[in-house]
């Protein structure tokens, strides 16, 4: 039911928008979700399995199920804050979002299951919040869950293990202060055991003599007051932590005199006009910041932090976007070309096609996941039945197992945890990685057995059983076929009548695999009559056509009556990174006119002026060019890139040096090392590396970056732009200076004889490794 996924979604975002002090970013909340997703839920199968022999399934319900499940939800989060660097650079806050996330994700896969289980209209009357209808009421409820009640509160699996990481976050981070702190997660731990266990009594049983401890905080109401009180003294306590450490002012922000959470809360609501790449880098800025905080309460080195929050500044300023005009843009043509061509089979490598093939296979395996999981209750379970009844499943669940058990032994035969560093922008990955690996590996292992027969903790025969249903049905349909064709063949002249001479001596129809009986024995030897015989063949067909019916009903019938099927596919690690593309942003020099738009936009005061004017021109001073070794590698790459298209008929190779590109009425030419002096124009050209002509769209891009590079050989931008537009009047003509990092800086000539300069940006943030300029503020 794609609902359980909303409703979960809508728990988590309402506790991450209220967590200002956080310092995880999503994609590390997504990790945690999917541990919660596999790792819990194979653990928990792993020991209700085991149990199941030997005690009740309604004692296992109320004893076991509770136990094994908290904990196996909270586990990761321990692991996380006590056993990894993650602790020492996360906030109480995130200890909350963890053990939400972790729960969530149980409770999504737990749900799931159990209402393909149930059906639509059974599940939605145990679990209202779950309807289409709910999600309204979801939207303003603070902490809404799944099942409505005004006498009880089930928090569900996600508040559960949000309290259990709340008392992980107060202990870990207060440890100094109040050493007693650790029985906090112990004590939080046993509450959502009983709370639990009580929920499950009161589904599988009466209620006991305990149960008035459950009515002394309200029957779960309980739950959700205290969740709420230490949400609100997580975020209290965290800021009161954050200003207790001492910043310095090159790693504050125009604007700012001091980091404060309601400073922070500002600039995140006015900057979401400058640009998508300039607020999503805002974020992670500040969340980098508190990092390097809590590193250094924890006074911990935090030399690499301070030089990454450095790099990450410049891109936040140098990202803000302004309107440039239409005429300074670069055009779609150039873009075209230096966004290389499109992955085509004939450019890869026998590995690299063995990763595409297993990207596909992903690929499918997922997208049947989502249709099964989250659509298929609203489809007619006719169908679903006959899907679920196909081959499609046990080849999927092949697939899946193949995947999985090779990216099992490639782990440890490369010995892939070894690159798997800690990272301050996804601190989960490096131990969520290997044990989704080894989990997806070991689900494997123990369904493997279902291929054989009973597994001792999936009794049910899987993907042999429906290859063997399968299989059955395919005879059926193996004679209908079968007799089609054999009637088919009846009818014609001289073949068919061979054909029923074949059948009248042997009493056996060899095209539909069955025996003769004696009525259609004596019809074949009718048909051995030419013409006559061949009319009477019809005979046979219309019996045919009667089998059709019964077979068709039989199949039907078993769709309607098989049991339902346990998915067992896993999905292996991904094979793929999306790659960012540099996109020009808007108009940032001369810094007045950007200032001018922040003050016009924003009523900036005169003291935050100074500070933004400032910090530009710090920026424009600092930025060095791309070192000589980097400029020469991104010429040849440049160059291999354009020979590498020639072979694949994308762009052609007109001289040496000399490319172009005809493709989508785009008319373009591209001049790299010696073909640039093939390039007409009024002055000379000395030292540009790379001129790209896009004559469609009227622009013309320099380059300086040359495979003989060095930094300084352009002196005089301006008139080598002016010398070429003498030659070209109506072009646009721009220059591109590249510094290190992901940034460089355009400056464009247009047609009417206005300048404009501009940076462009990656959409990547500067990685750890980058060697970026920085840039302090007064």
């Amino acid at each position: 039911m794609i609902t359980i996924l909303i409703f979960h979604l809508i728990v988590i975002t309402q506790v991450w928008l209220v967590c200002r002090n956080k310092t995880i970013a999503f994609k590390e909340l997504f990790h945690v979700f999917y541990v919660g997703a596999t790792v819990a839920v194979l653990g928990n199968l792993i020991v209700q399995g085991i149990t199941a022999y030997v005690l009740d399934p309604e004692v296992i319900a109320y004893t076991v199920t509770p136990v094994a499940e908290e904990v196996l939800k909270a586990a990761f989060v321990f692991f996380l804050f006590y056993k990894t660097a993650f602790g020492k650079s996360a906030s109480i806050e995130d200890g909350i979002l963890l053990g939400l996330a972790a729960g969530a994700g149980f409770g999504f896969a737990e749900d799931t299951i159990r209402a393909l289980g149930l059906g639509l209209s059974d599940m939605l009357s145990y679990f209202q919040g779950y309807a289409w209808s709910s999600i309204p009421h979801l939207l303003i409820t603070w902490l809404p869950v799944e099942r409505f009640s005004d006498e009880v509160f089930v928090p569900g699996h996600a508040l559960w293990t949000a309290l259990v990481g709340a008392g992980i976050g107060f202990a870990s981070k207060l440890k100094r202060s109040f050493p007693l702190l650790f029985i906090l997660p112990i004590v939080l731990l046993a509450w959502v055991i009983f709370d639990h266990a009580m929920v499950n009594v009161d589904a599988y049983s009466t209620p006991g003599s305990v149960d008035f401890l459950y009515a002394l905080y309200g029957k779960g109401w309980g739950i959700k007051y205290v969740l709420t009180i230490l949400i609100v003294l997580a975020v209290v306590i965290d800021e009161w932590i954050l200003r207790k450490q001492t910043l310095s002012n090159e790693l504050l922000l125009p604007g700012e005199k001091k980091r404060t959470i309601f400073g922070e809360l500002g600039q995140t609501l006015t900057h979401m006009g400058l640009g998508t790449k300039h607020w999503n880098g805002l974020l992670n800025y500040f969340s980098l910041r508190r990092k390097y905080l809590f590193l250094e309460r924890e006074q911990e080195d935090t030399k690499e932090a301070a030089e990454l929050l450095k790099r990450r500044k410049t891109y936040v300023l140098v990202s803000i976007e302004i309107d440039l005009p239409d005429k300074a843009k670069l055009s779609e043509g150039i873009h075209r070309v230096w966004s290389g061509p499109l992955l085509k089979l004939t450019g890869l490598t026998a590995f690299q096609k063995f990763l595409l093939v297993q990207g596909v296979g992903l690929v499918a395996i997922m997208v049947f996941l989502a249709w099964f999981f989250g659509l298929s209750l609203y489809i007619p379970q006719g169908f679903v039945s006959i899907v679920l009844n196909s081959p499609l499943v046990p080849i999927l669940g092949i697939v899946g197992y193949a995947i999985s058990l090779f990216h099992l032994v490639w782990f440890y035969l490369k010995k892939q945890w070894r690159k798997y560093l800690f990272e301050f922008d996804n601190r989960v990955n490096p131990y969520s990685q290997p044990l989704l690996v080894n989990s997806s590996g070991l689900n494997t292992l123990i369904s493997l057995p279902t291929f054989a027969g009973t597994n001792l903790l999936i009794p049910d025969r899987f993907l042999w059983d429906q290859i063997r249903r399968f299989y059955e049905q395919f005879k059926e349909i193996q004679k209908w076929l079968g007799g089609t064709v054999s009637a088919a063949i009846g009818f014609i002249p001289i073949v068919g009548n061979v054909h029923s001479g074949v059948q009248f001596f042997t009493g056996y129809d060899y095209v539909a695999d069955e025996k003769l009986g004696y009525t259609d024995w004596a019809l074949a030897g009718v048909g051995m009559i030419p013409i006559l015989g061949n009319f009477v063949a019809g005979a046979r067909g219309l019996k045919v056509i009667r089998t059709t019916g019964k077979t068709i009903n039989a199949v039907a019938r078993v769709a309607r009556g098989g049991k339902s099927v346990k998915t067992g596919i896993t999905v292996g690690e991904k094979v793929a990174e999306t790659m960012y593309k540099a996109r020009h942003l808007r108009k940032t020099e001369p810094y007045t006119d950007a200032i001018d738009y922040l003050s016009s936009r924003y009523g900036l005061g005169k003291a935050v002026v100074d500070d933004y004017q400032h910090a530009f021109e710090e920026l424009s001073k600092s930025l060095k060019s791309l070192d000589e070794t980097a400029g020469r590698q991104l010429q040849t790459n440049r160059v291999r890139m354009l020979d590498d298209w020639t072979k694949t008929g994308g762009i052609g190779k007109v001289g040496t040096g000399h490319y172009q590109m005809n493709k989508s009425g785009q008319s373009v030419e591209v001049f790299v090392n010696d073909g640039v002096k093939a390039v007409k124009t009024a002055g000379s050209l000395n030292h540009i590396g790379q001129v790209t002509v896009d004559h469609t769209g009227k622009n013309i891009l320099f380059d300086n970056v040359t495979n003989t590079y060095s930094p300084d050989q352009i002196t005089d931008v301006g008139r080598q732009l002016a010398d070429m537009q003498q030659s070209h009047p109506d072009y646009t003509i721009s220059f591109q200076k590249r510094f290190n990092g992901p940034f460089s800086q355009v400056t464009t000539l247009t047609p009417d004889g206005g300048t404009v300069s501009y940076w462009s940006v990656s959409a990547k943030l500067p990685a750890q490794t980058a060697q970026i300029t920085t840039v302090s503020s007064r």
